[in-house]
């Protein structure tokens, strides 16, 4: 198994845009016509121009209906229509614009070493960015993510943002809230696992008591109050045979571990244990665990899981006790997704994801995760958050409305 060092990195969903209008992940798509299908603004497609999709407001997006999957053509026809070198196109959808967003910031995030788990951000898009009452624009979106490419790995470390990202809603303090984005103070105390109903808090600084307050950016919520961050501490990661610090901020990569080479403070990389070997933790191959000072196999379908891993064929259902190995599902098979959030990949076969379809809050299956314009079919093919099947094809989504879901009508 990788040593814990090499393993400091951050969850996050690869959704790396290329150039605008052309290429997406990699890949360029092309409509009927031949052209790459236009995915953001331009002035080619103001509302004289004929064009299918509609071109972005500079409104607050905070009272669009659920149902829109774009802002209103007429408020603002040439708001993209020139784009400065370097900068982020505007999106033209609430679902691509803020998937945009917070993969750019996840990706400034892992650049700087920060442990985060960006999942859960992505994963409640569009509505993370653009709820009722949010007064995100897809302008604000796409010149914030241009922000997040060069913010400071010192002010990262500690969890702040930049200060574009801190835009207030229209919530007061108490008012029911889902997301951060629609309170005046930026913050919601719904449960950022699941709940998804909650109500905006109030801000306060180190020292103060946080019972029910958040505590602002670079601080949490401790013991004695709010409480400083500390900093993540960046890995370097090194290969066999170099010297490392266990515990420190040297470490190997997953295919070695920090071991001593027997005198006094000398550590270098070293091969990780085959099955048979002695060992203290995390220093065995992979689909092996150390067990009993013994390198031997993970658990697979059936076994107990209470204090063993299970192998790459199975995850540990912890819904059950003893917690037990189940075998991941295959492509189209239902899967239970976490509190309706987060992806649980590992409960599926190979590079699958447990994914909802479309508006479906109790259902998941084990599919494929199509990118915008791939095919999708709701089973075996299902849209990643932020877009929608549309006609058998992932779209740009809208609103989803999840305060509605969680905390009624």
């Amino acid at each position: 198994m990788p040593s814990p060092l090499a393993t400091r990195s951050l969850i996050l969903v690869s959704l790396i845009w290329g150039l605008p209008s052309c290429t997406l992940n990699g890949r360029t798509f092309e409509t009927d016509t031949g052209e790459a299908p236009d995915l953001y603004g331009s002035d080619t497609d103001s509302p004289n121009s004929g064009g299918t999709n509609s071109v972005v407001s500079s409104e607050p997006v905070g009272d669009i209906s659920g149902a829109d999957a774009a802002v209103d053509s007429g408020a603002n026809s040439d708001a993209d229509s020139t784009t400065p070198n370097n900068a982020t196109p505007v999106a033209k959808t609430l679902g691509l614009a803020c998937v945009n967003y917070f993969t750019t910031a996840c990706e400034r995030m892992k650049e700087c070493g920060a442990v985060i788990n960006c999942d859960i951000r992505i994963d409640t898009c569009p509505d993370r960015m653009f709820a009722d009452g949010s007064q995100w624009t897809l302008e604000l979106a796409a010149s914030c993510g241009d922000e997040w490419k060069t913010f400071a790995c010192e002010d990262v470390l500690v969890l702040k943002e930049p200060s574009c990202a801190l835009v207030p809603g229209l919530r007061a303090v108490g008012d029911v809230c889902s997301m951060p984005s629609q309170c005046a103070s930026g913050e919601c105390s719904a449960n950022a696992v699941g709940d998804y109903c909650g109500f905006c808090q109030e801000v306060v600084g180190l020292g103060e008591n946080c019972g029910i307050a958040a505590c602002e950016p670079g601080t949490y919520c401790g013991a004695d109050g709010c409480e400083a961050h500390t900093p993540f501490g960046p890995v370097l990661v090194i290969s066999q045979g170099e010297p490392c610090e266990p515990g420190g901020d040297i470490g190997c990569d997953d295919d070695n571990f920090c071991q001593s080479t027997g005198a006094f403070s000398d550590f270098v990389c070293g091969p990780l244990l085959s099955e048979g070997s002695v060992c203290a933790s995390d220093e065995c191959e992979t689909e092996l665990q150390c067990l009993g000072g013994l390198c031997v196999p993970l658990g697979s379908a059936g076994d107990n899981c209470e204090t063993e891993g299970c192998n790459r064929d199975s995850f540990c259902d912890s819904s059950v006790s003893p917690k037990v190995c189940v075998k991941q599902g295959a492509l189209g098979e239902p899967c239970t997704r976490w509190l309706n959030f987060g992806i649980e990949s590992e409960r599926c076969n190979g590079q699958l994801e447990c994914l909802r379809p479309d508006d479906s809050w109790d259902v998941a299956y084990c599919a494929d995760s199509r990118d915008i314009d791939e095919s999708c079919n709701g089973t075996t093919e299902i849209c990643r958050q932020g877009f929608e099947c549309t006609d058998g094809a992932c779209t740009g989504s809208g609103l989803r409305d999840l305060e509605t879901h969680f905390c009624g009508g």
